[in-house]
């Protein structure tokens, strides 16, 4: 049936938001479907910013992120925050930057904590952290409880974790960015959130419970629907190089 659609496309790097009329009347008017785009918004948040937040609340701590030095002050924090962000990662194993953080351990009162450091650096375990932060993070989505992180590889019996319930407070202010576009998208296309028939889901971080959750909040009673959480993108692209 004909239905109005706010689709909600939720990547690693952004969340993308277009408000559509689909149905078998507007299939009618393959050639041209421009007037049934009713509005299209987006933010700059995605899935990486969600696992970036949750390595600095249990990861990176451990490294020694916020941890106050002898001079009363936090250690440096931009070591931690490439750390956490996946497309920085590499470049803290350059000498220049491994100089650097080595020169950080003036700035520790715990050795221990500088130690963890240099053997994340020294033996290139960023991106397996970062790994592990989103298989965390996908675990307790999935289960709805608690995910343990296993850093033995860092120091022996290391280990963190989050339940659900920490996990969507971590994530409380970045989600409530990307429902605020959500509702934006729908106030630009000149429509109330009870007018909506269905939202329909795409994009890997769009399966995240606490996301949902945060959705169905802002839209009550609107049906979610599930679409190809990964391979969306790829058949649009197919779709959009077809010959008319």
């Amino acid at each position: 049936r004909d239905s109005v659609v706010l689709v909600a496309d939720i990547g690693g790097g952004t969340s993308d938001f277009t408000v559509v009329r689909l149905g078998p009347t507007r299939a009618r008017h393959a050639h041209d479907r421009s007037a049934d785009i009713l509005a299209t918004d987006g933010v700059h948040v995605g899935g990486t910013d969600f696992d970036q937040r949750l390595s600095l609340e249990q990861v990176m701590p451990l490294l020694g992120f916020r941890h106050i030095g002898p001079q009363q002050r936090e250690v440096p924090s931009a070591v931690f925050f490439d750390l956490a962000t996946w497309h920085l990662i590499h470049w803290r194993y350059v000498p220049r930057a491994l100089r650097e953080a080595q020169a950080l351990r003036v700035n520790y009162t715990d050795p221990a904590l500088h130690r963890r450091l240099m053997t994340v650096l020294d033996q290139r375990l960023g991106h397996q952290l970062a790994g592990d932060v989103e298989r965390a993070k996908i675990a307790t989505s999935d289960s709805g409880g608690a995910a343990v992180i296993d850093l033995g590889y860092v120091e022996r019996g290391l280990r963190s974790g989050f339940d659900a319930s920490a996990m969507a407070q971590y994530l409380d202010a970045l989600l409530t960015r990307v429902v605020q576009c959500a509702r934006d998208c729908v106030t630009q296309a000149g429509l109330a959130p009870q007018a909506l028939d269905a939202i329909y889901l795409t994009g890997g971080s769009s399966a995240l419970r606490p996301f949902q959750q945060a959705l169905q909040a802002a839209f009550p009673g609107t049906p979610l629907v599930e679409g190809d959480l990964f391979g969306g993108v790829a058949a649009g692209l197919v779709y959009g190089a077809a010959p008319q």
